[in-house]
């Protein structure tokens, strides 16, 4: 269901199946604005008995944010359910999927309907992705994507190979599908550096794997940044 990680801050983890055999851990962050309406960050699928009205009791939906270009699945399922939330696409999504209805393109100023918790940063070097990342002040907390995971013990075994294959098993790092999608790691490194500079987190939310308590030296080592 969904567990809280700080004061206006939840997530909600639903596994994926790639392939139809490797799980994939999946996770929405909701954050709550000052007026009571809910942000919801890398939706996920809502099949799960009881989700849909814990989501209910915390608020209305106000916005739905696809932080790249490809974490906009399930998307058209919640716009159905909350015709009022605005969705937030990353730069390139709405050209990318045109079927999608994108409201409002990420950029490096956040919404002013986000009540000045969440601050955003628009990333370089990697095109295919076009990530945005965010930052809740409230409770210091940097969520991406794919920007780094953090796959520990706890995933199931098929999970665990895949992921000590791809570079990210064990410890908070991007993938070695992320670089090797990049255009420019030279800028990827730079934009990590700027996240790093602009903001004093201490607890990382991704899209896949565990939370890490970790603020800006831990990422910077993730990177290779000084």
């Amino acid at each position: 269901m969904l567990n809280e990680l700080a004061p206006d801050l939840w997530e909600y983890r639903r596994p994926l199946r790639v392939g139809g055999l490797v799980p994939f851990p999946r996770r929405t962050t909701l954050v709550r604005l000052p007026d009571g309406g809910l942000w919801v960050h890398n939706v996920n699928k809502r099949d799960r008995p009881g989700v849909r009205e814990a989501i209910a009791d915390l608020g209305p939906v106000r916005a739905l944010v696809a932080p790249n270009r490809f974490h906009h699945f399930w998307v058209e399922d919640w716009q159905r359910n909350h015709p009022e939330a605005r969705l937030f696409g990353a730069p390139g999504l709405a050209e990318k999927e045109r079927r999608l209805s994108v409201d409002a393109t990420l950029g490096a100023e956040p919404d002013a309907q986000w009540g000045g918790v969440l601050e955003s940063l628009v990333s370089e070097g990697h095109e295919t992705l076009s990530e945005v990342v965010f930052f809740h002040r409230p409770s210091k907390t940097l969520i991406v994507a794919d920007w780094v995971f953090n796959i520990g013990a706890e995933a199931p075994w098929l999970t665990r190979q895949v992921f000590r294959l791809n570079g990210c098993y064990g410890r908070l790092a991007p993938s070695r599908v992320f670089k090797a999608l990049a255009s420019d790691m030279d800028a990827v490194r730079d934009t990590t550096r700027a996240i790093c500079e602009r903001w004093d987190f201490e607890r990382v939310v991704m899209a896949h794997g565990e939370v890490a308590q970790a603020g800006p030296s831990e990422l910077a080592k993730a990177f290779g940044v000084s």
